[in-house]
């Protein structure tokens, strides 16, 4: 009996140490691997613009993905007017106004990119009511500021991409409608209380995260396309106004 227990311990002493090695050898090699050499921070970046490009994409196909500018900003502008009987223009300068509003870019089906909402925007300039051509020698100015205040809505097309992984840049065009508040008016100038346009908005988004960003940017506008005034004295008036803008971008899924 002690000699079976003894041959057993020894066959058990040479049959482990063949496990092990096997186990050790050329199929089985357990250990801890670690890339050094592996960049986590851009890892991270990417997978969470990939999870904000997700969301604009699902946005995107939705019935109406869409973001919301808030915008704030300053604006000149400075008005054409045509005198009739082929007389001098009328001169005017530029005077600052300013610009706050909250427009909408959405996407039907991520087919067709659309701007509108609406602009409270105020447009000034000064007229000198004294035609040069109706003076002899140095004439005497007779000058006047117009100030206007209108709420103004855009049609525009958009059109947009991403530049880096969080800054991305919109241009809309298209037309626009204004319904003047004031009835403010020049003697003589008369003006129109609707004003059909054109106009165009660049805008320059850094995305803070998937749900919003800062916006900067720069807007024209050119006013008048159905005449302002048309009176004995005036032919034809349109305006141009230049503006810039700074604000915040939410984006939403509709």
């Amino acid at each position: 009996m002690k000699n079976l227990l003894a041959t057993t311990v020894i066959a058990v002493l040479f049959v482990l140490p063949g496990i092990s090695f096997s186990q050790s050898g050329f199929y089985y090699k357990p250990e801890l691997k670690f890339n050094s050499k592996k960049n986590y921070a851009k890892e991270k970046l990417l997978s969470d613009y990939n999870k904000a490009k997700r969301i604009s994409e699902k946005n995107a196909g939705s019935l109406l993905g869409a973001s919301i500018d808030f915008q704030l900003g300053y604006n000149s502008t400075n008005a054409n007017i045509e005198a009739t009987g082929g007389k001098a223009d009328y001169p005017t300068d530029p005077k600052a106004g300013f610009t706050l509003g909250a427009l909408i870019n959405f996407s039907l089906f991520g087919s067709a990119n659309f701007t509108t909402g609406i602009d409270f925007i105020k447009k000034n300039f000064e007229v000198d009511k004294t035609n040069p051509s109706d003076t002899l020698g140095d004439p005497v100015s007779e000058i006047e500021e117009f100030t206007s205040s209108y709420f103004n809505i855009p049609i525009n097309f958009n059109v947009g991409t991403m530049i880096s992984d969080n800054v991305g840049v919109n241009l809309s065009f298209g037309p626009y409608l204004a319904f003047r508040m004031n009835d403010q008016s020049i003697e003589g100038f008369g003006y129109k209380n609707f004003d059909l346009g054109l106009n165009g908005i660049l805008t320059v988004n850094y995305m803070l995260n998937q749900f919003m960003g800062i916006i900067l940017g720069g807007k024209y506008q050119r006013g008048g396309l159905n005449n302002l005034a048309s009176t004995a004295q005036v032919e034809k008036t349109n305006t141009n106004m230049w503006g810039v803008f700074t604000g915040f971008r939410i984006g939403v899924d509709l």
